[in-house]
């Protein structure tokens, strides 16, 4: 599962750091496993008005132990219509979120029970209705799932946890006029009655926060790898945009087979986009779905780019499906991996540097989450699932993996990784276990370094300096590494473990001067050098670093040390693209003249660096040019868009914003950027419009905005439109608007609001939930 929306390969691994923030409080209790499950026979049907799943489920499992009585199964609120046990009606009560189902006759370890619920339920999780006019920019709706972390409960009564796992088979009832995309392969679509029944099935075990459905009306991108269907499916109104979003997939399947050394074990691939979806992309069992957010012109690339959400995705069916986290703190196994691999397709697509530069943002982002949110990787408190998806498990995993493969070797690593899969196929696994896979395979003892970076709390900080010919290398805490350390005037790569809070070395002779730490970024560190190194001793250190992983890390510090005159010429001299386009968004002095040459440059990331840094300096009636220029001639709804930014801080922000108003794009920024201008300077204008589209909405896109808006313009004296429309939404069964409409009460202030927020602290989503909890707690003070 990817969090956030997907975002350009350069920064792939940066996003994938972001994650979440995690709230740590005492780990939730559950009572124990009773049973196996073995197999989840489902069938859904659809009252699209009223948002209703009407189902029909049967668990089948095996008991734990002998004289088993009864049975607990994971239940959101729904209407329990039904209940048998071995096909005979049965009594049952409500726990909770869960049901208890007793069985008429106690039942033995070699018994098999199938558990019948016959339900119907209105899901405020687990399930999304997005209807027509919701979709923008499809001009179709859908209905989804979304059951990871333990959501599949509020549309499916079944086990609900990822430590057990059962095959599954689907039945879907449907119009005509849809498909349907669900787990493994597709069994039989027939019509009948004004009405098509699609049945899946997937013989592979699985957790069943991966059993999933997508329905609605959907156009085929076809591909296929070895005799496997690899399938994309988007909007009929998004063919074209989805076609070179999605071609290539197979690509991807194939790569990662070879990689891994374990083909790709299921009957298909699919990958699906949906609206209002929750997160960037989920990495259901052989039937990934993505943000539509993902779909894109062409004209967009390279700063909007699918190709990392798939990997992403794609990566889990090896890891987090094939083999799946026992229990939430070790999701860094599924989350971790998934942010790993995609660093190597793009090594084998796009090259070295390009590989150095995922690395980097790798490391970057575990780094930071390390000094923000200091934890134990395999955390040992948290309040609900999603707060371990965070920044440990995905940059810090992918981080940790890296560090890993650097210890025993590449060729070792990926071998161990292909014993792993093997060894531990459709089956459940935690860090110990992973750990004891690859010391097995590896032959390496792995034992201090799995307790280091998984169990601890890591401050990865080293202070070097040099003293007379000693390096001199200092910690927080007795850490162990093994970091080189580069010597740039005599080119000497010196290697040094560290195990103790204080650690000097002594050098060869003739080697001293400037150095730097890790140069090939192995390690997880963050380094303080000497504070008297002046501007020219970094500029000399640049200019010799060993290769790209260097420089990266250097940017940062001597963008800050470097007068105007040499930061023109640092960033000048730079050959290297993927540099380049880092130089200028850091850079503290850069000219305005050279930033006008770089926005003309043939590195589309170096241009929109350039015109970024340029709106800061709409004072410049030539930038005002430049910018105006991009505006209104570049084919580029990403460029356009970054060059609106600045004319919306000139003298003729009016017109600009007027201009960008009457100025359709495909994603409508132009249109949400100008209704973003008036919310700041022209509050009566802005309330005026947002009214108009919250009330007769032009798209969603725009209307999303103008809840945003309204919650900060609020009502005129004397009036409650603004506050009616508000709390209207906050009741809507949407996620994003709903969402959005709940941090605008908050930030509107009135305590009328307090009933709604309370009726959306108690829906299933935890994302509103906990929105909700929050508008209120500022109510409230």
């Amino acid at each position: 599962m990817l969090p956030g929306i997907p975002s350009p390969l350069r920064a792939l691994a940066g996003a994938l750091a972001l994650g979440l923030g995690a709230v740590c409080f005492s780990a939730p209790s559950r009572p124990a496993r009773t049973f196996d499950l073995q197999h989840v026979k489902w069938k859904v049907q659809f009252e699209a008005r009223t948002a209703t799943v009407v189902g029909d489920v049967v668990n089948t499992i095996r008991p734990l132990k002998n004289g088993l009585t009864q049975v607990r199964l994971d239940a959101g609120p729904m209407e329990i219509q039904r209940v048998e046990a071995n096909w005979q009606a049965t009594t049952y009560k409500r726990v909770g979120e869960s049901i208890i189902v007793r069985l008429r006759k106690p039942a033995q370890t070699k018994d098999l029970v199938h558990v019948r619920v016959v339900y119907r339920a209105r899901p405020t999780a687990g399930v999304y209705f997005v209807p027509d006019v919701r979709a923008f920019p499809s001009t179709t709706g859908m209905i989804y799932t979304q059951g990871e972390m333990e959501d599949t409960r509020y549309w499916l009564p079944t086990y609900d946890y990822p430590d057990d796992k059962a095959t599954s088979e689907g039945t879907l009832i449907v119009p005509t006029s849809w498909k349907t995309i669900s787990n493994g392969k597709l069994l039989d679509a027939a019509e009948a009655g004004g009405q098509k029944t699609w049945r899946w099935k997937i013989d592979q075990p699985h957790a069943t926060y991966l059993i999933s459905f997508v329905a609605g009306r959907y156009a085929e991108i076809p591909e296929a790898w070895e005799g496997i269907p690899v399938v994309s499916y988007v909007p009929p109104n998004l063919l074209e945009e989805g076609k070179p979003d999605f071609l290539g997939t197979a690509d991807m399947v194939a790569f990662f087979s070879r990689l891994t050394g374990f083909r790709y074990p299921f009957a298909k691939f699919a990958q699906t986009v949906v609206a209002d979806f929750p997160f960037g992309g989920m990495e259901n069992i052989s039937a990934v779905t993505n943000t539509l957010d993902t779909v894109h012109p062409s004209s967009s690339e390279p700063w909007e780019d699918s190709e990392g959400l798939i990997l992403h995705e794609l990566a889990h069916q090896w890891f987090g499906d094939t083999v799946t986290c026992s229990d939430w703190p070790h999701v860094w196994i599924n989350e971790g991996f998934a942010s790993f691999l995609p660093s190597f397709f793009v090594r084998e697509k796009h090259g070295q540097v390009q590989y150095d530069v995922s690395r980097h943002d790798t490391f970057e982002g575990a780094i930071e989450t390390c000094f923000g949110n200091p934890r134990e990787m395999v955390a040992k408190k948290y309040d609900l699932a999603i707060d371990v998806f965070d920044g440990h498990a995905y940059a810090g995993g992918a981080a940790r993996l890296f560090m890993l493969m650097a210890k025993v070797g590449e060729a070792k690593f990926w071998k161990g990784i292909e014993d792993y899969l093997n060894e531990w196929k459709f089956k459940n696994t935690d860090t110990d276990i992973f750990f004891a896979a690859m010391q097995k395979s590896t032959g390496e003892d792995l034992q201090s370094f799995k307790k280091q970076w998984f169990y601890q709390v890591n401050n990865p900080r080293v202070k070097a300096s040099l003293s007379g010919t000693k390096l001199v290398l200092e910690q927080p805490e007795a850490f162990a590494w093994d970091l080189e350390t580069f010597f740039v005037d005599s080119g000497t790569l010196v290697k040094t473990p560290i195990r103790e809070k204080r650690t000097e070395i002594d050098l060869p002779s003739g080697v001293s001067g400037p150095f730097l730490v890790d140069p090939y970024s192995k390690e997880m560190v963050r380094v303080e050098y000497p504070a008297d190194w002046t501007a020219d001793r970094w500029l000399s250190v640049w200019l010799r670093s060993p290769g790209i992983s260097a420089k990266l890390r250097l940017i940062p510090i001597l963008a800050g040390k470097l007068d105007a005159a040499t930061q023109d010429r640092w960033i000048k001299d730079e050959a290297l693209p993927e540099l380049v386009s880092r130089m200028v968004g850091a850079a503290q002095q850069v000219s305005t003249g050279l930033l006008l040459e770089l926005a003309n440059h043939p590195d589309p990331f170096v241009r929109r660096a350039a015109i970024d840094r340029l709106g800061g300096r709409t004072a410049d009636a030539g930038v005002v040019e430049k910018l105006t220029e991009v505006f209104e001639k570049d084919a580029a709804e990403p460029m356009r868009s970054s060059a609106l930014n600045g004319l919306l801080n000139s003298k003729d922000a009016a017109a600009f914003a007027e201009k960008a108003w009457a100025t359709p794009s495909f994603r409508m920024s132009f249109r949400t950027r100008a209704l973003q201008h008036w919310t700041a300077k022209d509050p009566e204008k802005a309330r005026a419009i947002a009214i108009a589209e919250v009330t007769t909405p032009t798209n969603e896109a725009i209307r999303r905005q103008a809840i945003d808006t309204l919650g900060s313009v609020k009502d005129l004296p004397g009036e409650d439109r603004v506050l009616g429309l508000l709390m209207k939404v906050a009741r809507e069964r949407s996620f994003g608007p709903k969402s959005a409409a709940i941090n605008a009460l908050g930030n509107y202030g009135s305590k009328a609001a307090i009933p709604v927020l309370e009726e959306a602290a108690k829906v299933s989503l935890h994302y509103v939930r906990r929105g909700a909890q929050a508008a209120l707690a500022k109510l409230q003070k």
